[in-house]
Parts: C-alpha cells; structure tokens; sequence
C-alpha cells in the first residue's frame, strides 16, 4: 500500500548534486571534472575561435592574394547556343523569360550575350551587354538587339561614417544629404547614387537622405529619433518576411499595403517585397509590388496566396 512514508521519486528522476572543491574521493577528481589547471578552471572563462594562446594564430599565417572589386559589376552570361537550345522558334528575350527557363539565378540583375551560333529564327534581345559576334549573328538573322543600362551602382557610407563626419547636437536633428556629404568628402559629386548601410554606431539624431537605405540602417536611423528620405523611388522598398507576419498577423489573413499602413509599418509611396526569411504558421493572402520565388513557394505550399500589385 502507497502511503505518505514510502513514496519516492521514480527511478532516474533525481540525482546528486556535483560538490565540487572536495578531492578525489567526490569522484570528480582533482579539478573538479574542469581538465586542468589555469584559465579553463576559472569560473567565466571562454576562448575566442582562433585563439591560440598569444602567438601568430593561423588565419594571419597563411599568405592573403588578390582583392574583392566592390564597384565590379557582376553580368549573368548566357551564349546564343544556350538560347537556340531553349528557344529553338526565336521570339523576345529578356533577363525576366530567362529566369523563368531558368537559364540564370533569380537573384541576378544584369544581362550578356555571348558566343557564336547559326541562328534558325529571329530574336528580340534586351540586355545590358552583347558581343559583336552575338550581336551580328542576331541581327543578320531580321532580329533586334535593345541594350539596357547595367544596374546602378551606389558608393557605400555607413553610420559610422556619418556619426564620425557629424557630430550630434544635443536634440537637435543633424541633415545629412547629398550636399553636405560632398562638403564632408564622403561623395565626390553632388549627383553620386549613395546608399547607408547598417555598419558602425550612430551618435545622435539625424535626417538622412539617400538613393538607397538598408532595412537595419533604416530602424537605427529610426530608433534614435531621426527620419530618413529615400531620394530614388525604385529603392524605397519595405521589406518583410514571415516573421513579420507572424508577429503582425497571428490569425492569418489579408496582408497588403492598406492593413500594414494601418499598423503604421508602411510609409505612403513605399513598395512592399515579401521575402523567404522566417517560418509559414498561417495561410496569409498576401498582396504586395515584389516577391521571392522561395517565398512564394513556401507560402502557396501551406495554403496562402500571393498577388502582385502593379509598380508605379
């Protein structure tokens, strides 16, 4: 019979406490089951990755060679080969029907056409770049060639930059603008595309205005008081993710620009891209100017819907 002087918990359920400090006899040895003696004893102790205890570690041992361009401009290739074999009766190319016969990464944004090819149908090619053998090749077949400007290119200034070269006054906003960024020597024209990334501390309270601004600079920028203009429209772009919507919408529902100015997310002329980042836990009727393919995937796969809105 079960009674109060004999109940006990079941087995495995509890277990000594370790009494460190106590010898050898504790079982736990000498250190206490810490290994050895020194600085992995000590309560608090951590060693960085790639320490090695004060001497030349070995990522500065190795020889470094070559640099990373950041101003290259990085060009999706594709050959004439690549499009008669994909688009054997001609037709209109452009870098968005490539993506979708998936002969170029959804992520890339410039277009070439190389090589060299009997063409049996006539084509009409959008690009940013074409070889002159492509080029001849196409247009002796009766198609056209329609050359695009490569994508833009931004000099990058962070808020590092922009805490160094201005400093805070008291609570007052401090401007930051083309004008005063080529006063301070961080552009070198008064026209130069610019974007501020989220890199470095912000000091104080600014009003930044840039062609382009990312999402955590934006919250920083923000978070401190300040506002920021974004002075390309193609780049004032809301970004969210399934995050977002979780945390916005837990029940599901209608997610477009109207219901996220209403939770005060969007700002009046701002496009909103979905983006793959976060767990799908609802079925979301989404509307929104730009998606992910993975978003959209992950997001038809649980019983949502997506729709584009047209770009202004």
């Amino acid at each position: 019979m079960t009674n109060l002087s004999n109940l006990h918990p079941a087995k495995g359920a509890t277990k000594r406490k370790k009494r460190v400090g106590r010898g050898q006899g504790s079982g736990w040895g000498t250190n206490a089951g810490r290994g050895g003696k020194g600085q992995t004893a000590r309560t608090g102790s951590s060693i960085r990755p790639g320490f090695e205890g004060g001497q030349m570690p070995l990522q500065r041992r190795i020889p470094k060679r070559g640099f990373k361009n950041i101003l290259r401009v990085e060009y999706a290739e594709v050959t004439l080969e690549e499009l008669v074999r994909v688009f054997p009766k001609g037709g209109t190319i452009t870098l968005d029907s490539l993506k979708e016969m998936g002969l170029v990464t959804g992520t890339a944004t410039n277009l070439k056409i190389l090589g060299e090819a009997e063409l049996s149908a006539a084509y009409q090619i959008t690009t940013h770049r074409i070889t002159a053998p492509a080029r001849a090749a196409v247009e002796g077949k009766g198609g056209s060639v329609n050359l695009l400007t490569a994508a833009r290119q931004y000099r990058r200034i962070t808020l590092g930059n922009i805490s160094k070269k201005f400093p805070k006054k008291g609570d007052a906003q401090v401007e930051v603008n083309p004008a005063s960024l080529l006063a301070a020597g961080l552009i070198k024209a008064a026209d130069e595309a610019y974007e501020i990334v989220a890199a470095g501390t912000l000091n104080g309270k600014y009003a930044v205005s840039a062609h382009r601004v990312s999402n955590n600079a934006r919250l920083l920028i923000e978070a401190k008081g300040g506002r920021v203009t974004v002075l390309d429209p193609a780049n004032d772009v809301l970004k969210i993710d399934f995050d977002h919507l979780r945390s916005w919408f837990p029940r599901g529902g209608q997610v477009n620009p109207e219901t996220l100015k209403k939770l005060g997310v969007l700002k009046a002329g701002q496009r909103v891209r979905l983006t793959d980042a976060g767990r799908v836990t609802q079925a979301w009727n989404v509307e929104v100017h730009q998606v992910g393919r993975l978003a959209k995937k992950k997001l038809e796969a649980a019983g949502g819907k997506v729709s584009i809105l047209p770009t202004r």
